[in-house]
């Protein structure tokens, strides 16, 4: 049976032309399989994360690795094994499972795409351009879907980033700016002023002015971007020397292929603002910049998104893109919910745009695209997928508001650093649409547009993160996610859903735009004695203030720790505390006049746009208000007071009851319970959110949403068996902090179990798993698939099942989150079923729900498997006497059995010698090699025939079904007899280097003429080569073959005096390089529990003018605690390219135990057969000394760690030979 997936075939395809199918055998690379944590699972999670940003909770801030988070969201070993193997049974490669086990990327053909999701991969044309993308829902197995949520995409659609575009600034022949300047002021000579924010404006209009000189610059605290494209470093550079800004390059990080410039250097654009704007904010902070390339399948943010959460590459994340809920689809939503979830469990604080199509982003997507008409709205309102999760913030967009009283805000001249800004600005949602049709008042068509223009801040309900599709493709959407428990303030309202944005900071292109510099659109020149911009790009957008706001939360975080977790339970917090009536920005006049405010309110405006309800009007959709709106959310930032007051926060005490009148009773019963939650102070609001059940034995057991009074009754059915206590947990909410009711003891007896078992194989004929019908072949895959339930219906069996041939136990396996287990047998797999008939069932163990119970006997047969034989030839063309190497295998197969017995080979359908027993080489599968000398001149077809044994079928050697044939021509011999030698030259060589086989031919009769003509080289791997005889000698060149070590002979061709001949084979072996790494960690100091960054680079090696090869592999981490034994603290971590690009290496974060810390970062490389490819060394590593001690509660000290190096005498480096693993040491110090 197979689940259709509705709503994933994308909106696009509705208005492109079908045309035609795409040839099966195209290959699809980096597809997503979205994955899905059992309802249980998400329970867990979402308390967890609630846990994790409590601040009286004992797991306050203790965030989670990616492996930790895997480890208890996940699904199972058997479950990832059970989903790849369906993954490989359809032909596709399971490339990677994420570190935390949300997705596993695989790729595949056309072909196999196609049958393994029931689905029909076409190109479309749209708007001039071909696309590719499934033609039609898809579909899976119905088995996998407790485990898998579906398919991220199958098509090349791709999202936007939300800015708008660059427009380019020139100085006229006047000096003037045209068509607009600097905010960083500058005048066309006749009066007429234009602004763009230089970083010196925003430093002053945000309050950044005082922190960044007291040294909160950002130091020490990185940044993460999630892109899709090249930049050019030379822009990033310009801007911070033309800015004033300290020299601070970023990190590019290329995961997987280098994408270059795509999408006519939009990407570029976006990539550069995102770099410089949070670089501007954060002067000191470290930005990596992450850029995938998109596929045909998958869009390249999306590859990076999930790479920068998978590895906790940073505590801040920006994102810049966007694409409305209902058109990301459920597996998209699915995938930004988990993957934004798993940033918050790790405590990733992550800003997203809301994007710049005011409260109508489907309408602003369609119409981007050329999609729908340019006019007004026509699906109601709708915001960005991306940015509306509860687990990120959602960053909107304001514009300043000066009244036409410019120069009350901004100084007539620049200084050095081109800041005018005097202070802060009033601002007003931005807002910059158009409707032709009404009057150009207020902010309607004020930009000069003549036709329709959707244009604003992002904002608005969520509400199609859950929706129906039709069997037209029609999409209803049914409601948005639940309203998270920190959304509570002034203004949010009581619409049960998540409502953006969270904040906002300036965003419109026009009032005021950011200054940019990106495709060299930078430039100076002296004018009237000074150095001014004679060039330079203006931009705005959502996508300029997400990444400031990321660079003022490097400010908070180098101030109050980093990793800070979703930063929304602070910032809702924090907003209470305010003032309103004092923080009304429309009343801010005064720029020279300090404020107490952490939130500048924004009060005027709205981000509406032509065709959404009230559109012109005060009854607009969204307006600003006082306190929160779904135009402006919170408001804008003052950096200084939100750094100030960031670790200032309280919460009242609440008190949590639980009751219930049964103690006793069978698991499926259901148990009566009613949970009540008040203030404890006996005053206050009614405390809103949510409850668990957690017992002290088994976790979590249920979770309730609290009703008008703050109480929940009701029956549960969910309770595990067992004796034990349950109790009532309150996880708190915007006013209250958490509490936990006195416990309740209960005795709940295990009901009988049920066990359901059936079987499936792998289908030689189609490649395709299906049910086991009696036939199935010794060690292919047979898989076992188990559901163990109670008769009530309730609960989730857990434990463990055995698998039973006969009366022996020959497998055990545990069931996975949802009861179930689907256990493979045969290739590859712990256990084989023998050829032959054997008796299969199911033990069940039982646990403390439900009792043990063994399945009914079934019958399976295996017949011996039928394999196939091969042969290899050295030569084709032999002379006649000549020898000719024959290699007669059985490749690997299904099982790790290797099949016994004997090869015989056959020329032309006749035995050839006599059988040769098959040794156990090691080499892990079934060869030989025999050395034939034939005389008989013509055509030899070589086949080889297989004896067979217990498991394996037996091969004749004339059957060509089975036994493939090779063949070579036997050439007359003419002329003398000739020997040839080999010698080679250097007998040592390294990778890389270039060496000689010095050939020698000699007459067997003395006193001929020299021999002349062509001698060969062959070897396996890639040597091979040529030269032509000079006085009987032949030097062949090899140029840098592959590492490893290889067998070797020389082929004289013979002349018209003489003869060919084989000279004897020999060895050569390639060493590898040895490959310089470095092992670096962001600080010599670290608070025990808090999280350091480790990266190793390893240097590739260089062809000079031919190019380089990126050195490939793994890296894992070690560390020796106070001279113990070295431990591993990561796994092995796939290296990925580094800049600049001939480096590779890897970077993790990790919680160091308290000690004196010897890290090693140990590199291994990977073997690969490709020409011209590094072989560095397999071992290399490179170690660092730190020290963790044990928090103290000196807050000036901690502070200190987070951003200081130890002193020269605490610190020491000592290189050595990187010809061999090398220690260096500086010191870690924690506090």
């Amino acid at each position: 049976m197979r689940m259709p997936l509705a709503g994933t075939t994308p909106a696009a395809v509705k208005s492109a032309r079908d045309l035609g199918a795409v040839e099966g055998g195209r290959s699809l690379n980096r597809m997503i399989l979205v994955l899905t944590p059992s309802p249980d699972q998400q329970t867990s999670m979402n308390n967890l994360v609630e846990s994790l940003h409590a601040r009286n909770s004992p797991a306050y801030h203790q965030w989670l690795t990616p492996e930790q988070f895997a480890a208890q969201f996940g699904p199972s070993d058997e479950d990832i094994a059970k989903v790849q193997g369906w993954l490989q049974s359809q032909g596709l490669n399971p490339t990677g499972v994420s570190r935390g086990r949300q997705w596993i990327e695989f790729s595949g053909t056309v072909q196999q795409i196609n049958g393994a999701f029931a689905t029909s991969i076409h190109r479309f044309a749209l708007n001039g351009e071909t696309h590719i993308s499934n033609s039609t829902d898809v579909s899976i197995p119905e088995a996998l879907s407790p485990v898998v949520a579906g398919v991220l995409s199958l098509n090349d659609f791709r999202k936007q980033p939300a800015n708008t575009k660059p427009v380019l600034v020139k100085r006229n022949a006047e000096g003037s700016p045209v068509p607009v300047g600097g905010n960083f002021t500058s005048t066309n000579g006749n009066g007429d002023w234009f602004y763009d924010l230089a970083p010196a404006d925003f430093h002053t209009i945000y309050n950044e002015l005082p922190l960044l000189k007291s040294g909160i610059d950002g130091k020490g605290v990185s940044i993460a971007i999630a892109g899709r494209s090249d930049i050019s470093l030379a822009d990033v550079q310009a801007f911070r020397q033309i800015f004033g800004l300290p020299q601070n390059d970023p990190n590019i990080i290329v995961n997987g292929t280098d994408p270059g410039f795509p999408n006519n250097g939009r990407d570029q654009v976006e990539s550069s603002l995102d770099i410089e704007w949070a670089g501007a904010a954060a002067p000191r902070a470290t930005i990596n910049l992450v850029e995938s390339a998109s596929t045909d399948t998958t869009d390249g943010i999306d590859l990076s998104n999930a790479y920068i959460v998978d590895h906790a590459l940073a505590p801040i994340v920006s994102v810049s893109y966007g694409e409305c809920e209902a058109n990301i689809g459920p597996a998209g939503n699915a995938f930004y919910y988990e993957l934004w979830q798993q940033a918050a469990a790790e405590g990733i604080t992550v800003f997203v745009s809301t994007g710049d199509f005011g409260a109508a982003q489907c309408d602003g997507d369609l119409q981007a695209a050329n999609m729908e008409p340019q006019g007004p709205a026509l699906l109601g309102p709708s915001i960005n997928g991306l940015s509306s999760t509860p687990f990120n913030v959602a960053v909107g967009g304001t514009q300043f508001n000066e009244a036409g009283n410019y120069a009350a805000y901004w100084s007539l001249n620049n200084s050095a650093l081109s800041k005018s800004a005097l202070g802060y600005i009033p601002e007003q949602a931005w807002d910059g649409s158009c409707d032709p049709n009404l009057p150009a008042t207020g902010t309607n068509c004020a930009n000069g547009q003549t036709s329709y223009n959707l244009e604003g801040g992002g904002g608005g309900p969520s509400n199609c993160s859950h929706a129906s599709i039709d069997s037209q493709g029609n999409e209803t959407c049914l409601g948005g996610y639940h309203k998270p428990k920190w959304q509570t303030a002034i203004g949010v309202p009581r619409d049960g859903v998540r409502d953006t944005p969270d904040l906002t900071l300036n965003a419109s292109p026009y009032d005021d735009g950011y200054l940019l510099c990106v495709a060299a659109s930078c430039a100076t020149e002296s004018l009237n004695g000074q150095t001014v911009l004679a060039q330079w790009a203006s931009v705005g957008g959502t996508s300029a203030s997400a990444p400031s706001m990321a660079g003022i939360m490097a400010l908070v975080e180098q101030k109050n720790g980093a990793f800070q977790g979703q930063a929304d339970y602070v910032f809702y917090k924090l907003a209470a505390e305010d003032k309103l009536s004092s923080c009304d920005s429309s009343t801010l006049t005064n720029p020279t006049t300090s404020t107490a405010c952490i939130f500048n309110d924004i009060t005027m405006g709205n981000n509406s746009v032509p065709g959404l309800p009230g559109y012109g009007t005060s009854t607009a959709e969204w307006s600003a208000g006082k306190g929160y709106d779904m135009a402006t959310g919170l408001g804008t930032v003052n950096a200084a007071n939100l750094v100030a007051n960031w670790d200032k926060l309280s919460f009242s005490a609440s008190a949590t009851t639980l009751a219930t009148s049964v103690s006793e009773l069978v698991h499926g019963q259901p148990l009566p319970i009613k949970v009540s939650v008040t203030s404890k102070s006996k005053s206050g609001p009614t405390p809103i959110g949510d409850v668990a059940l957690i017992t002290d034995k088994f976790g979590d057991a249920g979770h309730f949403a609290l009703d008008a009074s703050g109480s929940y009754s009701g029956a549960v059915t969910s309770l595990p068996g067992g004796t034990y206590t349950l109790a009532a947990r309150y996880g708190g909410d915007g006013s209250y902090a958490s509490s936990v009711s006195k416990p309740v003891r209960l005795t709940i007896a295990p009901e009988k179990s049920t066990i359901a078992v059936h079987f499936d194989v792998l289908d030689p004929r189609t490649n395709q798993i299906v049910p086991y019908t009696g036939t199935a072949q010794y060690a292919f895959p047979f898989y076992v698939s188990v559901k163990v339930e109670g008769k009530s219906g309730h609960g989730l069996a857990t434990g463990r099942v055995n698998i039973l041939n006969g009366n022996k136990v020959v497998l055990s396996a545990p069931l996975n989150s949802s009861g179930t287990a689907y256990i493979a047998t045969g290739s590859g797999t712990a256990y084989t079923f023998p050829a032959g008939a054997s008796s299969v069932s199911v033990q069940y163990l039982g646990d403390d729900s439900f009792d043990s119970g063994t399945s009914a006997s079934q019958q399976v047969t295996f017949q011996k498997q039928q394999i196939s034989t091969y042969v290899g030839i050295s030569a084709y063309d032999v002379p006649a006497g000549q020898p000719v190497f024959l290699i007669a295998d059985i490749p690997p197969g299904y099982g790790s059995a290797i099949p016994t017995g004997t090869f015989q080979f056959y020329d032309n359908d006749k035995p050839l010698g006599a059988p040769i027993a098959i040794p156990n080489n090691g080499l892990g599968y079934a060869t030989v090699t025999y050395t034939a000398r034939l005389t008989t001149q013509g055509t030899h077809s070589i086949t080889v025939g297989y004896s067979g044994d217990v498991n394996f079928a037996a091969v004749s050697g004339t059957n060509p079904a089975v036994a493939n044939a090779s063949s070579f021509v036997i050439v007359p011999v003419t002329g003398a007899a000739t020997v040839t030698s080999i010698v080679q030259t250097p007998t040592s060589v390294t990778y890389g280097q270039s060496f000689s086989y010095i050939v020698t031919v000699t007459p067997v009769k003395k006193g001929g003429p020299v021999p002349t003509g062509q001698v060969t080289i062959t070897g396996n791997g890639n040597f091979d080569g040529s030269a032509t005889l000079i006085n009987g000698i032949g030097n062949v060149i090899m140029e840098q073959p592959n590492a490893g070590t290889a067998k070797v002979y020389a082929q004289y061709q013979g002349d018209t005096h003489y003869a060919a001949s084989t000279s004897p084979v020999v060895t050569t072996t390639v060493a590898r390089l040895t490959t310089p790494v470095s092992l670096t960690s962001t600080a010599s100091h670290v608070v025990t529990g808090q999280q350091t960054s480790l990266n190793m680079v390893v240097e590739g090696y260089s062809y000079g003018q031919f190019g380089y090869n990126n050195p490939t592999g793994t890296v894992q981490f070690f560390t020796a605690v106070d001279g113990g034994p070295p431990q591993a603290i990561t796994p092995a971590i796939n290296m990925l390219p580094l800049q600049p690009e001939i480096n590779a290496g890897a970077s993790v974060r990790v919680r160091l135990p308290a000690g004196r810390n010897v890290v090693t970062g140990r590199f291994r490389a990977i073997q690969t057969s490709t020409q011209k490819r590094l072989s560095p060394s397999p071992s290399l590593s490179r170690t660092e000394t730190l020290q963790s001690e044990q928090s103290r509660n000196d807050k000036a000290q901690r502070g200190a760690a987070a951003g200081t190096r130890s002193s020269p005498k605490e610190e020491c480096l000592m290189p050595r030979s990187p010809a061999t693993p090398f220690p260096s040491s500086s010191i870690l110090q924690a506090f």
